[in-house]
């Protein structure tokens, strides 16, 4: 149930995140499809491994989340950790080089909140939900643009 409330909250808030970029566009639908469907997760992890994310906190961002979405479909609880820490500690260097960037916060926020306590991760739950609530009133703020629907 919560994979689903997070995805939809990804739909509704991930426009905001981030300039309108259609390669982000694209990399965040490839988010909420890895979320399902283990060949898209798989695909992404494969296209994610091999990009260059140097001084890009972002791209750094969707390795991790690659990363952490395969977890979910690798069967192994041996890669599954593997592949958790990977991508806990590429978010966590995500986040430290852009502490602002409100989708990164959003991505860790949807992990803490969805991985076993076992793993503790948990730490910056209600840090990242303040910011995150933060932000959104912030842009709630912001002039609505005309759409142009001709």
């Amino acid at each position: 149930m919560r994979v689903k409330a997070i995805c939809i909250l990804l739909l509704l808030f991930g426009a905001q995140f981030c300039s309108a970029n259609d390669d982000f566009v694209t990399l965040r639908e490839t988010v909420k499809k890895s979320v399902a469907d283990s060949k898209t997760a798989f695909t992404f992890y494969e296209t994610m491994k091999a990009l260059d994310t140097k001084n890009k906190p972002i791209l750094i961002g969707y390795k991790a989340m690659s990363e952490l979405l395969l977890c979910k479909h690798v069967i192994s609880p041996i890669s599954k950790l593997s592949h958790f820490k990977r991508g806990r500690v590429l978010l966590e260097q995500a986040i430290s080089e852009d502490m602002g960037n409100a989708e990164l916060r959003f991505y860790r926020y949807c992990t803490q909140l969805n991985v076993p306590g076992m793993l503790n991760y948990s730490g910056n739950l209600k840090e990242d939900k303040a910011f995150l609530l933060s932000f959104l009133a912030a842009q709630s703020k912001k002039p609505k643009k005309d759409v142009d629907l001709y």
